[in-house]
């Protein structure tokens, strides 16, 4: 049985549960045309860039308030998922949208399939709070070494070029105060 915390219930959580099941189901109607080939989308629907105004209203219309959630699982503990990326990569478009649900294997997903938009959604809002933290920390990090310096509060070892392997980023950053 589902838990609605008393903030939750009345007409406003079903208003915004019904815009939710909409564009949910609207945003799947997209991603199932990239898996099927037999499906022709018309003139380029995505936009090429979605403004910070239109973004923020996403975020404020699109989400529930806050309530009391049983678990924080913030970080995926599965050890398999990366096993279907090359089925992923077969079936997919980088002209495609990714919807993803959850915890943090979704960026591992969007960074293997390079999709043009990318929603990650979970009925957690500190999961939503922690997904626009690493939102900006990769939108304002040239290199996966910037993204590193900014993640961990550390300034940027020399040395590091873009080409870094994870290993060479990893023992650099080890010993920087």
């Amino acid at each position: 049985m589902p838990y609605f915390p008393s903030s939750m219930v009345g007409r406003q959580f079903i208003r915004r549960r019904y815009a939710f099941s909409i564009i949910a189901a609207l945003l799947s109607l997209l991603a199932a045309a990239q898996f099927d080939a037999r499906v022709q989308i018309g003139a380029d629907p995505l936009p090429k860039h979605v403004s910070d105004g239109v973004f923020w209203r996403m975020i404020v219309d699109f989400s529930e308030p806050e309530g009391l959630f049983r678990s924080d699982n913030f970080v995926s503990n599965e050890t398999t998922y990366q096993e279907v990326i090359p089925e992923l990569k077969k079936r997919s478009s980088a002209d495609g949208v990714y919807l993803g649900v959850g915890p943090d294997q979704n960026f591992t997903y969007i960074t293997a399939l390079r999709p043009r938009m990318a929603f990650i959604i979970d009925v957690r809002r500190q999961n939503m709070i922690q997904h626009l933290l690493y939102k900006a920390i990769i939108e304002g990090s040239a290199d996966r070494a910037d993204f590193l310096s900014r993640l961990f509060s550390r300034p940027r070892p020399a040395g590091l070029e873009e080409s870094s392997t994870p290993r060479v980023l990893f023992d650099a950053y080890r010993d920087v105060a």
